[in-house]
C-alpha cells in the first residue's frame, strides 16, 4: 500500500510539473495579438522566427526568436517591411513573461535601442 501511495504521489507531481511546463510551451509558437501605439499587432511565431504584422497588414517586423528558459526569450531584429522604428538589423529585445492566465500572458521587455515596456499578449491559435 505504501508503494502504491508513493507511485500515485509521484504520478501526480510529474503530471503537475508537465501541465505547468506545457502552459509555458503554449506561448512558444502560434498566433498572438497585442496592442501597440500603432494599434493591434498580430504575431506569427515559430520555434525560430517571429513576424509582427500591423498597419492593416502593410507593415511587418521579422525577428529571430531564441528562448533562454520557459519564461524569457530574445528577439533579434532581421528585417522591417514598410515599417519605421528604432530597431536596426541585429538589435535585440529581451522579453520576460511576468504572469500568465489561460491564453494570455503579460511580459516586460527591454531593448538595446528602444527602451523598456510592458505588454499583454493573447494567443489566438
Amino acid at each position: 500500500m505504501k508503494h502504491l501511495f508513493t507511485l500515485l504521489a509521484l504520478t501526480f507531481l510529474a503530471g503537475s510539473a508537465f501541465a505547468q511546463e506545457a502552459r509555458y510551451d503554449d506561448f512558444k509558437t502560434g498566433t498572438f495579438t497585442y496592442e501597440s501605439q500603432e494599434g493591434e499587432v498580430e504575431i506569427i511565431r515559430t520555434k525560430t522566427k517571429q513576424i509582427e504584422i500591423y498597419n492593416d497588414g502593410k507593415s511587418k517586423l521579422i525577428t529571430n526568436i531564441k528562448w533562454e528558459n520557459d519564461s524569457t526569450y530574445v528577439l533579434t531584429h532581421k528585417k522591417a517591411i514598410n515599417a519605421e522604428g528604432c530597431l536596426d538589423k541585429g538589435d535585440w529585445i529581451r522579453t520576460k513573461i511576468t504572469s500568465r492566465d489561460g491564453n494570455r500572458y503579460e511580459a516586460d521587455f527591454v531593448s538595446n535601442k528602444c527602451g523598456r515596456g510592458t505588454a499583454i499578449f493573447i494567443k489566438l491559435k
